[in-house]
């Protein structure tokens, strides 16, 4: 087994328990308990454990991580937490089980299928025609897609993923109408051009430059 193991994984079962680990940790960073913290300590070396992502490099880290926990415990049975020795293991272990969870979510994005899904979801509220431009596809594909009837991407599949993938790095810090009107908008990192006009022209070749651009501009306050 590789350290692609994790690429292969069923992203949507491992993200939901890392998810779940994740919104325990910012309860028990707030109210520290020892039979909180015991559990938490007990999901994650379950999630770090599991077969399909074992020998990655992120589950080796947040095993690390988990010695860190166990020691804190054993210094404070209490599990109060004075010195905050585990919640600063916690936080750590937050910051990987977030790795985590954006990597399963831009790889299960490779699949046309789950891409298509994934837009037509995220961009709700959009215009089913805006959403159609964005990709290259006819609005009556988004409809269906809507509607759940995703099957075999024959048109433009490469151009769904990018989209797909831009879209998931831009929900960060933009809204939905927020995300559309930054593909329409000119960018000097583009030569003075909008990102649809690479899109439009060639998916592949624009999937670097656009990938980069797109995540250089997290943290932006959402339009």
């Amino acid at each position: 087994m590789e350290a692609a193991t994790i690429l292969e994984a069923p992203g949507v079962e491992l993200d939901g328990k890392a998810g779940e680990i994740e919104r325990e940790i910012a309860r028990a960073v707030e109210r520290p308990e020892a039979e909180r913290l015991r559990g938490l300590r007990d999901d994650a070396l379950a999630l770090a454990g599991d077969w399909r992502w074992a020998d990655d490099g992120l589950a080796r880290r947040l095993l690390v991580l988990l010695f860190d926990l166990q020691e804190a415990l054993e210094r404070d049975p209490t599990g109060t937490d004075p010195g905050w020795h585990a919640r600063r293991a916690l936080l750590r272990m937050r910051d990987v089980l977030d790795t985590m969870r954006r990597r399963l979510g831009h790889e299960r994005l490779d699949d046309p299928g789950e891409a298509a899904r994934y837009v037509v979801s995220a961009l709700e509220g959009v215009e089913r025609e805006s959403i159609a431009e964005l990709l290259g596809v006819g609005e009556r594909s988004v409809r269906n897609w809507q509607l759940g009837a995703v099957t075999q991407i024959r048109k433009n599949p490469d151009r769904v993923v990018l989209v797909a993938q831009l879209v998931e790095a831009l929900l960060g810090s933009w809204t939905p109408r927020g995300v559309v009107a930054w593909f329409h908008t000119p960018r000097a990192q583009l030569g003075g051009k909008p990102p649809l006009s690479l899109l439009e022209r060639d998916a592949q070749a624009s999937a670097v430059p656009l990938r980069e651009l797109a995540r250089s501009e997290r943290g932006q306050l959402a339009t």
